[in-house]
């Protein structure tokens, strides 16, 4: 009998020394009318919107919050993309995580106002600059994997 592969590629640098925290996360894949990805820059960096899902929320609630209070844009989650996991360390938290991400490919509907994260920025860019500039690689991996299957045609911007 078939089984489909179910692996999720993991990223980022397992050090065994340190003691990881698994934490279940969304980010969101999103384009403009011109065909401009949907980027936040936070404290000089530059990632896909999205974060950390609260105990009390689905992880698309998550995912329309997190962009909400990252970019100031409302969205509509067109499809799951895929998964992809990243080791990484907070030094605001002093904490080491185990990033698990889902990420979803959405429509940007509407600007709500200013990003509610008052270091936040949202930012538009082309596929090539986003995959440049993303600090992380299972961000630039979610939007490798939308453009080889094509995901972007299904997206209709209403801005």
């Amino acid at each position: 009998m078939f089984e489909p592969k179910t692996e999720i590629p993991q990223f980022g640098e397992w050090v065994p020394v340190n003691t990881y925290v698994d934490r279940p996360v969304v980010y969101a894949i999103g384009l403009n009318a011109r065909g401009k990805l949907l980027i936040t820059k936070a404290r000089g960096c530059y990632a896909l919107p999205g974060g950390g899902v609260e105990a009390d929320e689905t992880l698309q609630e998550a995912l329309v919050r997190e962009v909400l209070e990252e970019t100031g844009w409302a969205i509509e989650i067109v499809r799951e993309i895929c998964k992809a996991n990243q080791w990484t360390y907070s030094s605001r938290k002093d904490t080491h995580f185990n990033k698990q991400a889902t990420f979803y490919l959405v429509r940007v509907i509407k600007r709500m106002g200013r990003p509610i994260e008052p270091d936040h920025e949202a930012r538009w860019m082309s596929h090539a600059k986003a995959v440049s500039r993303l600090r992380r690689d299972f961000h630039r991996y979610a939007l490798g994997r939308c453009a080889r299957k094509g995901w972007y045609r299904k997206i209709v911007p209403l801005d």
